[in-house]
C-alpha cells in the first residue's frame, strides 16, 4: 500500500544557511534583513523572501534578486563546490548541482533532460506566490550565470528562457545574463541552452576529486531522501500510461478511493486536472523540442482526438502555438 507523503505537510520551505552564507551576510550587511531559522542550520525561505518582497516595495530596488544570485560563488558550497569545479565538462557539472540542489533546499525541484542538440533546464517552485516565485526566479537566472562564469570564464552561451510570472518593469535587466530570448507568463520555470555549451570543458577537471565528491553526494541525498508526494505519484502515472488513466484508475493504483486522493491533492494544493495538464504540457514541450514528430502524433501520445484540440490546449498553456514555440528552440 502507498504509505501517506509528508513531503511539504507541516514542514517550512528552507534552504541551508551554510551553503549560501554570501547570500546571508549580504542580507544582513546591506539590506538589514536577517534570515529567520526554521530549524538548525535551516533557513525558513518563504518569511525571508516576504521580508524581502517588503524590502523591494519599500525601497524600489527591483534589481536586489540578481544582485542575491550575482552572489552566489562555488566555494559557497564547500568541497561540493571545488568537486563541481573537478568535473569534465559542463555537462557533468550541471549534473552535480542538479543532485546537489534538491539536498540544498526543498523549494525548488530541478530536472534535466536533452534531446535534439538542445538542452532544458526546469524548475518546479513550490512557494505557491508568484511573486516570491518571481524573486526566486531572478535569484536562480543570476546565480546560474554566476556559476557557468565561474567554471567557463569564456563561455556566453544563447538561451531561451521561459519565467511563469508576468514581464516586470525592470525586463532589461534579464537580458544581462547572456543576453537570453524571454518568455513570460509560461507554465513552467526553465531554461533552453544548446548542448554545445555543455560539451565545453573545464580546465580544471579532476577524476579522483570528482569521484570522491559523487560517493558524498550520494550519501548525502540519501540522508535528505523523503516520500514522493502523491502529486508527483499521479505525474509519473499520467506519464507511463499516456494520459489514458482517469483519477478513479490511479486512485485503484495508489490503493486510495477516488475522493480520498482528491482531498490528498487538495492538500498539497493542486488537483488531478491541473496534474494532468501540467504533464501533458511538460511532454508536449519535450517533444516538440526533440523535433522528430509531427504534431498531430505528438496530439495523439498525449491523448488527444485531434491535433486541433491539442494546439487549443497548447497555446492556452503557453502563449504559443505548438509551431512556434518548436521554432524558439531552433532559435539557438
Amino acid at each position: 500500500m502507498a504509505g501517506k507523503s509528508t513531503r511539504g505537510k507541516g514542514k517550512s520551505l528552507f534552504v541551508k544557511d551554510k551553503k549560501i552564507h554570501s547570500l546571508v551576510e549580504f542580507l544582513a550587511n546591506e539590506l538589514g534583513l536577517q534570515a529567520p531559522q526554521s530549524s538548525p542550520g535551516h533557513i525558513a525561505l518563504k518569511p525571508l523572501l516576504v521580508s524581502l518582497d517588503a524590502f523591494i516595495r519599500a525601497s524600489g530596488q527591483t534589481t536586489i534578486p540578481f544582485r542575491l544570485g550575482d552572489k552566489v560563488s562555488l566555494e559557497d558550497y564547500g568541497f561540493l563546490g571545488y568537486a563541481v569545479r573537478s568535473c569534465k565538462n559542463i555537462r557533468q557539472a550541471v549534473t552535480m548541482n542538479v543532485l546537489y540542489f534538491s539536498a540544498l533546499t526543498n523549494a525548488l525541484t530541478v530536472q534535466v533532460s536533452e534531446t535534439k542538440g538542445v538542452a532544458c533546464v526546469s524548475f518546479t517552485c513550490h512557494l505557491d506566490d508568484l511573486r516570491l516565485e518571481q524573486y526566486l526566479s531572478e535569484i536562480v537566472l543570476a546565480g546560474l550565470y554566476s556559476v557557468l562564469k565561474q567554471l567557463s570564464p569564456d563561455a556566453e552561451p544563447s538561451m531561451v528562457m521561459h519565467f511563469r510570472h508576468g514581464k516586470p518593469p525592470h525586463s532589461a535587466e534579464y537580458a544581462k545574463y547572456g543576453n537570453p530570448r524571454i518568455l513570460f507568463n509560461q507554465t513552467s520555470l526553465c531554461v533552453f541552452v544548446p548542448s554545445t555549451l555543455l560539451d565545453q570543458e573545464i580546465a580544471s577537471y579532476d577524476p579522483n576529486l570528482q569521484t570522491l565528491a559523487e560517493n558524498q553526494l550520494q550519501a548525502l541525498i540519501e540522508a535528505e531522501a523523503s516520500v514522493a508526494t502523491y502529486a508527483e505519484q499521479v505525474k509519473d502515472l499520467l506519464r507511463s500510461s499516456q494520459f489514458s488513466k482517469p483519477l478513479v484508475s490511479i486512485a485503484e493504483i495508489l490503493h486510495l478511493s477516488e475522493r480520498t486522493l482528491k482531498r490528498y491533492l487538495a492538500e498539497e494544493k493542486t488537483s488531478f486536472r491541473r496534474l494532468l495538464n501540467e504533464s501533458r504540457c511538460k511532454m508536449a514541450c519535450e517533444l516538440l523540442i526533440a523535433g522528430a514528430l509531427p504534431i498531430n502524433h505528438i496530439a495523439q501520445l498525449l491523448g488527444y482526438s485531434s491535433s486541433a484540440n491539442f494546439c487549443f490546449a497548447f497555446k492556452q498553456w503557453t502563449a504559443l502555438s505548438p509551431k512556434n514555440y518548436r521554432e524558439t528552440a531552433y532559435l539557438l
